[in-house]
């Protein structure tokens, strides 16, 4: 074994722990390679907690067909894609990579939409059918996120001002599988949660419905409408449950009672639960009847946190606080709640920390409720801040460390079983040793580790010194019901021993090294023999005597024996003048090399079920197999272990009779197997060669060339071949080199599969994988533009000039209609006459352009007659009064040729003053209006010296007071008088009145715009203050006082003596 000492230091993390076996089985000897009867694999089960970390987190998981998918996205880089719950880690779905908005299932596929590439290309949507991506070609605007949803057997996605390939949608359109409808006309704003329910389409955020800011917005079948009446705010997350609507965001209400951040709506009142959450809410669940909240906080102990609350009756319950990781994203929900399974998940940007000591559990990005704290969903990868040192009996594993962290524990020393389940042993709050283990080995009932050169064994839940001190100890070993221990002694307990003794569970003896070994730096046995090392020489021990079987070897760091000889490792290039670089057998005879060279550092040698592993720090073997930081030697050839180990390498090896365990700094093994610092390898062949789905798009009948064997692996670098691909009906595919070039079918448009064929000539071995191939209709953009025609005359149009389609298709204009005018299609051009016996006026032209092959758009000229050179457009304006407010009225307004405007001059209002500041007009209402007014102004254009005219309606409006709460504590039987005012604030700077008062303990009377509060003769009490304070102009306020009693003072007469 390994002498070499690594320190890793990764983050904490969180395990299942069950009890460790009362029955220790017996060691595992050293066996014979035997020919493997299944396939090698790596172990999924020791993803780490810190989704941070490892370098991707899930984030607004759906659940589709019966498995969790989620957007998968790392921190640094911002886009990772889309990945799948396996039960025990997140595996992501190959060929499509980017930042996914939001995931939906339609129609037996799995849609998603955001930013993402597939075969080369740019997009943001595409489908997952369970076995390949297929884009969509539809272009969106980049700058809104786009929320899924399926209702009435309809797919939707909201977003802020849909565009659709240049069309403009609003804020939801609807997709009938062939083309994308408008599906909320009238409806401006960002739609943050989309829900089906079976009481129609719900929309939460923000939005202008019919002139009125709201938050919720329903489609009742027939129209859009307002929930509920007086939201404000920001409405996050949407939930149906009980055949109710649970909303939860940053918003209140005008309501009474008001709603606070959560509230349900039943279809004709809402549930405030109490008074809510005063935190932003960003997501709530329902599980097992039971309500969950995720608030989030910005300072909580002086940093931003998420918050986990449950509705108990009649108040909000705190569960737990979860820190806030650092990211750019922000999502609105940031986090969010999922039931699955009816257990309650989270999934966001947080972490948790709880438990003693004995428990203590941390993780981020995906927990589960346990019901009394949070778990990581992926808890079994270990974290440590020193080396780790392994042994195993049977199918069970120790590990020890200065201190290392699992799921539910931290220990010295733990306890892994078969089902992958760990305990704690002996607590990481012990404090000896406090210095790393570097041997570890059991030994009947006890474990007995080396740290730091000093013997240690287990008794009960500590550790105990074996040995002084001043006896330094290098190795252990155990064979034959002997425990062997080596080091640098000449007495050890009470013993005479030169270097190396054995305990037989009972006593100490010595077993004398060579008088050549001053120390031994390394001691391994089997069944057989005992081999020591100093670092330059190697002895094996038959029973009886003592044979020196190598001298003068540069650096011995490993041994490890088999039934017929012994391995040994390190940094030397021979072995009694016989060519083994880095590794040597000796067969009882002779010494021999290995064919191939490990292109790195060896770190462990261990003997597994089907061959001889070897760890370290290295890529493989030169110009050969790849597989980082582990191989197997099967006697005869090498082998990887499916790629090896990924972001690290591997310190020290521990086999069962089923898999070899490991140790080291790695976060992921194999091809895609998330692993923290600890991983399991089952015995059997890794695959030689695996080939990936590929994608490419093109536009018809464009080819186009894709390089399948990019993505494709083998475990020999740089040996692939393309040796076949399978004939298709839609095209023809042809092999160039590495490469495929596929070109479709004149008329052919749609998605086309092809199966190749990779071949591993040095192995002899192929695979086949598939191409998906998308052939488009490409349809060039076309922009919408302004125009000046003459009056009476009639004008023609070009408006195919300048348009290239990349299919090569004669492009038509198929309609063509005018507002006012009239228009006609000739050939390739419009013919447009304006409205008989108008001098000026303004017309809307709208055609349509089609490829004939089911590429079109619609397009429109905005026309102006030439002596309409500047056109004024209404604005709209609020404010509170008597507060001004300034209005850019030219910013909407028009001139030919985008030449200058000139604000010149503004009308007097009714209410109020209006005066020129710059290009703005500036309204300031009389003290006491509110209500709408009527400001015209003039604009001119400066080059002509035309002008026009437009108004600008401004809506006065009254600011409803707001009352903070107030707590406070009073003495029983007392009067407190309370400026309740105090804590009211109008933007109106009305002079505000206290208009009626109620309390639920004691008495309250209203004195010259205060409370009088007489607190009731009794103790303890607590009371609650309601009053409502008025603005004099409609607004009125609610404000609460909290009342808490003091101490009850009992005074006694005093009588003179």
């Amino acid at each position: 074994m390994s002498k070499l000492q690594k320190i890793a230091s990764l983050c904490i993390l969180i395990v299942l722990g069950l009890s460790i076996s009362q029955k220790t089985p017996a060691p595992v000897a050293a066996l014979e390679p035997q020919h493997p009867s299944s396939a090698g694999s790596w172990s999924q089960a020791f993803a780490g907690p810190f989704k941070e970390q490892a370098g991707a987190m899930p984030i607004r998981p759906i659940e589709w067909n019966n498995t969790l998918y989620s957007a998968f996205y790392d921190l640094n880089t911002m886009q990772v894609g889309v990945a799948a719950w396996s039960g025990e880690q997140w595996i992501k779905l190959e060929g499509l990579s980017g930042l996914a908005d939001s995931l939906v299932g339609y129609h037996g596929r799995l849609y998603v939409a955001g930013n993402f590439n597939l075969g080369g290309k740019n997009i943001r949507m595409a489908y997952w059918d369970g076995t390949l991506w297929t884009a969509l070609p539809y272009q969106f605007n980049q700058n809104t996120f786009l929320n899924l949803v399926v209702h009435a057997d309809q797919l939707y996605v909201g977003g802020s001002s849909l565009l659709i390939d240049g069309q403009t949608y609003g804020s939801l359109a609807r997709w009938d599988g062939t083309q994308w409808h408008a599906a909320a006309e009238g409806v401006q704003g960002a739609p943050f949660s989309v829900l089906s329910t079976p009481d129609g389409l719900y929309l939460g955020g923000v939005f202008s419905l019919n002139g009125q800011n709201t938050s919720l917005i329903h489609w009742n079948g027939t129209q859009w409408q307002s929930v509920g009446g007086g939201l404000r705010g920001l409405v996050m997350d949407l939930e149906w449950a009980n055949n109710q609507l649970y909303i939860s965001g940053e918003f209140t209400s005008t309501l009474e009672p008001t709603l606070k951040n959560v509230a349900a709506w039943n279809g004709t009142s809402w549930d405030t639960f109490g008074t809510g959450i005063n935190k932003p809410t960003h997501s709530l669940a329902m599980v097992d009847g039971e309500l969950y909240a995720l608030s989030k906080s910005s300072s909580y102990e002086g940093y931003p946190h998420f918050h986990l609350q449950r509705w108990d009756t009649n108040q909000w319950t705190t569960l737990a606080n979860m820190r806030t990781l650092n990211t750019p994203i922000v999502r609105y929900p940031d986090a969010v709640l999922v039931n699955y399974q009816q257990r309650l998940l989270a999934f966001g940007p947080m972490y948790f920390m709880n438990g003693p000591v004995a428990s203590f559990a941390w993780g981020d990005s995906a927990m589960v409720w346990n019901d009394t704290a949070w778990q990581s969903m992926t808890p079994n990868g270990l974290a440590v801040t020193s080396h780790v040192a392994l042994a195993t009996a049977g199918d069970d594993l120790y590990a020890a460390s200065n201190q290392m962290h699992w799921g539910t524990g931290a220990a010295k020393l733990a306890h892994l079983n078969a089902q992958n389940q760990w305990q704690s042993l002996i607590d990481f709050s012990n404090e000896t040793p406090n210095t790393p283990f570097e041997e570890l080995e059991k030994y009947q009932q006890t474990l007995f580790g080396v740290a730091n050169r000093q013997f240690f064994q287990t008794v009960n839940t500590n550790w105990s010194r074996v040995s002084p001190i001043t006896i330094s100890v290098n190795s252990l070993a155990q064979a034959n019901n002997l425990l062997y221990a080596a080091g640098d002694f000449e007495q050890f307990n009470g013993v005479t021993a030169h270097n190396l003794v054995t305990w037989n569970g009972t006593q100490w003896q010595a077993l004398n090294t060579p008088a050549a070994f001053d120390w031994v730096t390394i001691v391994e046995a089997d069944a057989n023999y005992v081999y020591i090392s100093d670092g330059s020489q190697l002895a094996r021990w038959d029973g009886a005597q003592w044979q020196i079987l190598a001298t003068g070897v540069n650096s011995i760091g490993s041994i490890e024996p088999n039934a017929d000889g012994v391995y040994i490792a390190g940094p030397f290039s021979s072995v009694a003048g016989v060519s083994a670089p880095k590794i040597a057998y000796w067969n009882g005879n002779t010494w021999s090399g290995l064919s191939g060279v490990v292109d790195g550092t060896i770190h462990d040698l261990e003997m597994g079920a089907d061959g001889l592993y070897v760890a370290g720090n290295f890529r493989g073997l030169t110009n050969s197999i790849v597989s980082s930081g582990i191989l197997r030697w099967d006697g005869s050839a090498w082998h990887g272990l499916d790629g090896g180990v990924q972001f690290g390498y591997v310190s020290q090896l521990a086999p069962t009779p089923t898999r070899m365990l490991m140790y080291g700094t790695f976060k992921q093994v194999g091809n895609q197997v998330e692993s923290s610092l600890f991983a399991a390898w089952a015995y059997g062949n890794a695959p030689l060669i695996r080939a990936k789905p590929d994608y490419a798009i093109t536009y018809r009948p464009q080819p186009v060339t894709v390089n399948v064997l990019a993505n494709d692996w083998s475990d020999q670098p740089s040996q692939l071949q393309l040796v076949n691909v399978a004939p298709s009906s839609n095209g023809t595919a042809v092999i160039s080199g590495t490469q495929l070039v596929y070109t479709p079918a004149t008329e052919f448009q749609g998605t086309d599969t092809l199966t190749y064929t990779v071949r591993d000539p040095l192995n002899a071995v192929t695979t086949t994988a598939q191409v998906r191939v998308q052939v488009w209709n490409h349809f060039p953009f076309i922009a919408d533009k302004e125009r000046q025609v003459q009056p009476v005359d009639e004008t023609i149009f070009f408006p195919l000039n300048g348009l290239v389609d990349l299919n090569g298709d004669s492009l038509t204009i198929t309609q063509a209609s005018a507002v006012s005018g009239t228009v006609r299609i000739e050939a390739d051009t419009l013919h447009y006459l304006p409205p008989a016996q108008q001098q000026y006026f303004t017309d809307t032209l709208t055609y349509t352009v089609s490829d004939g092959h089911g590429g079109q758009q619609t397009a429109r000229i905005k026309l102006y007659s030439t002596n309409a050179s500047v056109v004024a457009v209404n604005d709209n304006a609020t404010t509170y009064r008597p507060h001004a407010v300034s209005i850019d009225v030219l910013a909407n307004d028009w001139a030919v040729n985008n030449e200058p405007l000139q604000l010149v001059s503004v009308s007097s209002p009714a209410h109020g003053t209006a005066t020129i500041s710059g290009n703005q007009v500036q309204y300031q209402p009389s003290s006491s209006f509110q209500g709408v007014v009527s400001v015209q102004y003039t604009v001119r254009n400066v080059t002509r010296g035309t002008i026009a005219l437009g108004f600008v309606l401004v809506n006065v409006l009254n600011h409803v007071p707001t009352v903070a709460p107030l707590t406070l504590t009073v003495a029983p039987n007392s009067t407190t008088l309370i400026d309740g005012l105090a804590q009211a604030n109008d933007l109106n700077g009305d002079a505000l009145t206290i208009t009626s008062a109620s309390v639920t303990a004691g008495s309250v009377d209203i004195i010259a715009n205060q409370l009088h509060y007489s607190a009731p003769n009794s103790a303890p009490f607590t009371a609650t203050i309601s009053y409502s304070v008025n603005d004099g102009h409609g607004g009125v306020a609610q404000g609460t006082i909290s009342i808490n009693s003091g101490n009850y003072q009992l005074f006694l007469p005093y009588i003179s003596k």
